[in-house]
């Protein structure tokens, strides 16, 4: 590995996960690249991971803590973004863990190939196994372009190792705007910030490189926003896909990147129409149902092999509430 004195910052938003969050921060601290600051921002936690940071923090000089009242992850993402002060940005979420070497691998692709993001595999971690994530056989280059990496990150069921913020290290150049600004989540988002955020840095990128190993390590947990019953916040993924939509026209994607993004659109709509029939949620399935019928004929058009997606969709779309 090449020798390299920049400093990465590593974010954390903090919000009781104290049964996994001691196990997080440490493997951050594990690190084989040294020269890193652990931003861990305390969003307001009140199960004992807000006494859990200070105490790691006692332990390595190394990570920052900041405590805040509850405002949500964003926030939480956006504080820690306007303390880093390194070369290098990458995200973690409190309940995962991250294998030792994985930002001395990300960090040395990256600068050897002149690269704005390098992007590892990830482990999908169950109660009772472990399923690595990664794309040897489909990703054709190591080093690709930004239309690439957005046409690996929308097309997700043949490319699923590319769309997260976590498994990814970013040059801080591509998390500025063109006026000089720092680029922040949006934190009217209750769900979905991370994906305008991952499409409007990733566009910024000149070129990307990938490292064909598991790094992260993401926990799956039935309490999770993914799974949340509120379709009042789950709405936010829907709207996070529209922006994404506008935002890959502006920048002149490729129309097949932007045609997956509605089927991603869909997908997401088909989901949270589901869980409002479920839940008994009237209005939210209206206001779901009205996305469908936008994205129709392009749902159906992108899923013209996978007929029972189709029939799922068209069965949520024109369903009715049960009194």
């Amino acid at each position: 590995m090449m020798e390299n004195n920049k400093k990465l910052s590593l974010i954390i938003p903090v919000y009781n996960t104290e049964e996994y969050l001691e196990k997080c921060i440490r493997s951050a601290m594990n690190q084989t690249y040294r020269n890193i600051e652990i931003i861990c921002v305390d969003d307001g936690s009140s199960d004992g991971s807000e006494m859990i940071v200070d105490k790691l923090a006692s332990e390595d000089e190394r990570i920052i803590v900041i405590h805040q009242q509850n405002a949500g992850e964003s926030a939480a993402r956006n504080t820690g973004l306007r303390k880093a002060v390194g070369n290098y940005i990458g995200f973690m979420d409190c309940d995962d863990w991250i294998e030792p070497d994985m930002y001395e691998f990300l960090i040395e692709s990256m600068e050897r190939n002149n690269c704005d993001i390098a992007c590892g595999g990830w482990y999908e971690e169950f109660s009772d196994k472990s399923i690595e994530v990664r794309c040897i056989d489909n990703v054709e280059n190591e080093v690709f372009d930004w239309q690439q990496l957005m046409y690996y990150i929308y097309k997700r069921d043949r490319y699923r190792a590319f769309g997260y913020m976590w498994d990814k290290v970013y040059k801080r150049e591509i998390v500025i705007d063109e006026k000089g600004d720092l680029l922040l989540f949006d934190e009217k988002l209750k769900l979905g910030a991370d994906i305008t955020y991952l499409a409007q840095i990733g566009t910024n990128a000149r070129k990307v490189s990938y490292v064909d190993r598991a790094f992260y390590h993401y926990r799956q947990r039935s309490s999770s926003g993914t799974f949340s019953k509120n379709i009042k916040n789950r709405m936010g993924a829907i709207e996070a896909y529209e922006t994404v939509i506008k935002l890959l026209k502006e920048k002149g994607a490729w129309q097949e990147t932007i045609d997956y993004a509605k089927r991603f659109l869909g997908y997401h709509c088909t989901l949270i129409g589901k869980t409002a029939i479920e839940v008994g949620d009237r209005e939210g399935l209206i206001k779901v149902q009205g996305y469908m019928k936008k994205y129709h004929d392009d749902y159906c058009r992108m899923n013209k092999d996978y007929p029972d997606r189709i029939q799922l969709y068209d069965s949520i779309m024109m369903g009715e509430m049960n009194d």
